[in-house]
């Protein structure tokens, strides 16, 4: 299989690791410790596998909205992914 096309790089790696072991960790923690629904500052109730999906949506869409408008560092977009990510996670 040829994977040649695809640009390989440290931080991406780093990415879908965390990307997996994330899903992995969640996974488990579903096992032992079922989510029960609850209503947050979101409109709705969800999970916490829920409000991690929706966390993972929104960091792509602060990433690419940064990329589109911006040719600054993208240390700035991550550090404000994170804490939204964070605020949804557990106030969400």
């Amino acid at each position: 299989m040829d994977l040649s096309w695809m640009e390989w790089t440290w931080p991406t790696a780093i990415f879908l690791i965390l990307l997996a072991a994330g899903l992995t960790v969640m996974s488990i923690w579903d096992m032992y410790v079922p989510s029960v629904k609850r209503k947050g500052f979101l409109p709705i109730p969800f999970t916490r596998g829920e409000r991690f999906f929706i966390s993972i949506v929104v960091f792509f869409a602060v990433m690419l909205l940064w990329l589109t408008f911006s040719d600054a560092s993208l240390w700035y977009p991550l550090a404000i992914a994170l804490i939204i990510d964070v605020i949804i996670a557990r106030y969400g």
